[in-house]
């Protein structure tokens, strides 16, 4: 079972990409879609990050509030690695649980999406990562519309995480996501293409 991981920065396009891969079939691995659902389910990781962050960082609904955590964590390296290593093994241990199911179902190529693949050592039991890139200015303005945030704050989301010229040197492929949505659907097919040959061969 091929399994690829896809990483970018913030705001890279890295999650339509990862759709794009799901709408042809295959099974993909939001990395921080499980983190939400741990984040707002698991009871001692709530316990923990009150500890951690204050009686803020969740509503009164018992949600993860994402805006003041990030704004907590995202310019203070030592809050952030403390979440992380609240969050992380347990992410692991549902990633590890997907690759078992996905290999009795007969999966050939597995799709896994992290911001931190390399960050976090993520790249050594994956056979590929693809690194999703787009101009800076370009991600600015995506994650503005998206997340409603000021751009100040989302300078500084990009400058928390690996820059962009170390990820792109760490690159098994490289998609540059500064066009259509047409261009890059035909990336990713000739990727898919590429990785179905792959896998054929094992």
């Amino acid at each position: 079972m091929l399994k690829i991981g896809v990483t970018g920065g913030i705001g890279s396009g890295k999650s339509t990409v990862c759709r794009l891969f799901s709408n042809l079939g295959l099974p993909v691995f939001y990395s921080d879609e499980v983190a939400k659902e741990i984040y707002n389910t698991n009871a001692s990781v709530r316990k923990k990050i009150k500890r951690l962050l204050g009686e803020q960082a969740y509503d009164e609904s018992g949600k993860l509030n994402r805006g003041y955590v990030a704004s907590k964590i995202f310019n203070n390296k030592r809050l952030r690695e403390s979440v992380e290593s609240i969050i992380h093994p347990l992410v692991k241990k549902e990633r590890e649980k997907k690759y078992r199911e996905w290999k009795e179902e007969g999966h050939k190529i597995v799709i896994i999406e992290s911001a931190l693949i390399f960050e976090k050592g993520l790249h050594k039991e994956l056979d590929a990562v693809i690194v999703v890139e787009a101009d800076v200015e370009k991600r600015i303005k995506r994650i503005c519309a998206r997340d409603s945030v000021s751009y100040e704050d989302v300078k500084l989301r990009i400058g928390s995480q690996l820059d962009s010229k170390k990820r792109v040197e760490k690159a098994d492929y490289l998609i540059y996501n500064n066009g259509s949505i047409e261009e890059l659907e035909a990336n990713v097919n000739f990727l898919y293409n590429l990785f179905k040959k792959l896998a054929d061969e094992e």
